[in-house]
This record gives C-alpha cells, sequence and structure tokens, in this order.
C-alpha cells in the first residue's frame, strides 16, 4: 500500500466517523432536548401574507396531551386558497383579553373542527364570523368569541379545549358545531422520535431541510409534521378520519381507544354540558350533515 493510498484510506476513515459522530449526535439532541430540527416553524418573521401554507405549518404539539395538537401561534399566509392569520394566542380571530371589553359585553366560545375553523375561506366569511356579526346586528351588543375550533379535532378533544379555556374565558354561550367525523381520530397522533430508526439518517434530513429552507425562502413547505406529531392518515388510513365501527376501533393505540367511536362522543358531550352548567352557560349545537351515510347524526341530535 502506497502512502497516497494510506492517506486517502485514513482520510475517508475519518470523514465517516465524523460523519457517523454528527449523526449519532444529532439524534441524541432531537431525543433529548425540545428542539424541532426537521420541521420549519412559519411565522411573522418568514412568511408573509402569500405564503402558501399546508396544514402542517399551521399545528404545533400541545402541552395538553388531551388537545394532542394546537394552531401554532403567529403564523400567517394563505391557506387552502384563502387568508388566514393565528393570533399570538394560537387562535383564528380577533384576539381577546382576560377582561371583557365593557360590562355589557357578552362572550361566546366555540368548539368544533375544520367547519368551525373556516376551511378554505377568509375569517371574516367563516360560520362563526357570519353568526357573530348577525348576533351583534340583531342584538346591538358587542360580542367577543374565542374560536378554539381545529381541523381535525373531534369531540374528545373539544370536550378537553372547553374545559383548558373555558375557566379563564368565561362565556356567556358555547357553539358546538358537529359533523359525522366527529366520533373517528384527530387528524393528528403523537409520535415521539425514535433515535435508533434505521429507516432515515437524520444528518441528511436537517441539512435537506435546511438547503431547501434557505433556497425557497417564504415559498418553502414543510413535508413533515412538527416534532413529536404523526399524520393519522399515515398511521391507520382514511377510513378512520370518520366514524369509527367496533372492528377498527381494535386497531387503534390503546391510548386513544376512549377517546374515539360513538359512545366516546357521547360521554364528551356530557363533558361539555357539565362544564358548561359550572359557567352558567347554554350550550348550541350546529349539526352540518356532509351527504352520505351518517351513523353518528341520530345519536348526537338525540342526545342534545
Amino acid at each position: 500500500m502506497t502512502s497516497r493510498t494510506k492517506k486517502i484510506l485514513a482520510v475517508t476513515v475519518s470523514t465517516l466517523l465524523t460523519l457517523l459522530l454528527a449523526e449519532l449526535a444529532l439524534r441524541v439532541l432531537d431525543a433529548s432536548t425540545s428542539t424541532d430540527f426537521f420541521h420549519v416553524m412559519r411565522n411573522r418573521r418568514n412568511t408573509s401574507e402569500k405564503t402558501r401554507l399546508k396544514l402542517v405549518d399551521t399545528i404545533t404539539l400541545s402541552r395538553h396531551d388531551a388537545l394532542i395538537f394546537e394552531l401554532a401561534p403567529g403564523t400567517r399566509g394563505e391557506f387552502q386558497g384563502a387568508p388566514l392569520a393565528i393570533n399570538d394566542a394560537g387562535h383564528v380571530g380577533p384576539p381577546v383579553g382576560p377582561q371583557r371589553a365593557t360590562p355589557d359585553t357578552k362572550r361566546l366560545l366555540v368548539l368544533g373542527d375544520s367547519n368551525a375553523f373556516g376551511w378554505a375561506v377568509p375569517y371574516e366569511k367563516s360560520l362563526v364570523a357570519l353568526a357573530a356579526a348577525r348576533w351583534k346586528r340583531d342584538h346591538g351588543a358587542a360580542l367577543e368569541v374565542l374560536n378554539t375550533a381545529i381541523p381535525g379535532y373531534n369531540t374528545f378533544q373539544e370536550a378537553a379545549a372547553l374545559k383548558i379555556y373555558g375557566p379563564e374565558f368565561k362565556p356567556d354561550a358555547i357553539l358546538l358545531v358537529a359533523c359525522r367525523n366527529d366520533a373517528g381520530m384527530a387528524n393528528f397522533l403523537h409520535v415521539p422520535s425514535n433515535p435508533l430508526a434505521l429507516d432515515r439518517s437524520f444528518l441528511v434530513d436537517l441539512i435537506t431541510v435546511r438547503i431547501k429552507s434557505a433556497l425557497r425562502g417564504a415559498k418553502y413547505r414543510n413535508s413533515s409534521t412538527p416534532k413529536g406529531l404523526g399524520k393519522v392518515r399515515n398511521e391507520l388510513g382514511e377510513d378512520f378520519i370518520d366514524f369509527i365501527s367496533p372492528e377498527q376501533l381494535e386497531k387503534i393505540p390503546p391510548r386513544y381507544r376512549e377517546r374515539v367511536g360513538r359512545e366516546a362522543v357521547m360521554k364528551s358531550l356530557a363533558s361539555i354540558a357539565e362544564t358548561a352548567k359550572s359557567f352558567g352557560a347554554p350550550v348550541v349545537v350546529a349539526y352540518i350533515r356532509q351527504g352520505g351515510e351518517d351513523p353518528l347524526a341520530g345519536p348526537m341530535l338525540a342526545r342534545c
């Protein structure tokens, strides 16, 4: 073996060892810190009103286990062809403070999924904004709205949202916007990082994401979900988004089984009613029929 060959071999080995150590270090950091190396959060610093957003750009892992995910505060751009601006509290619509604007101001707390969120329409044309505008017109009084609706939420998450946001907001009324997929799985699941996964290179993924983000700027679009989340469609399949059958329930991870299915919806409705009672607030249910078989409509409306 010539000296030149030895030098080439030494450089090759040292380079491979450096890359291996970098890979190991990144895996350890990813597992031991909250830093998200593979998802670029979209906020006012790196977006504009024209930035095209995907659903994964608008959410973040929730600190509340029952919610799983929440809207990412400060996100703005164009979502499903319509302008979207998530306020600093992590909700759509005008921000509301801890105190009412005036003693006569009424408060409405909204629970729901993409229908109440305002999927593919500007906020001012959303169901919630139109309902609020009509209430103000008919009653001539100020109305503050806290819209906790998030695409992909089910009734279990909506009941949890009321328990979390209701005590501070103290609503005078609660609007629950329901539909047939409220008995299905939430759009995203908790999926902790696996530092031992051999089907990917953390180093390659990091370099790829950062280079694409730097080159594309505001036009960059995430392909991965925020850290700690995974798409339920990838985990379980499209059929688990709508009504869950007893057979499907057996395929769902045990920790989520009490959160889905008709029985879970009924328990969540009872929870919403009990929580609302503690505020002295009535609950109005708006059920949106979406065509086709709807096995949830009858039981839900009968319960209400």
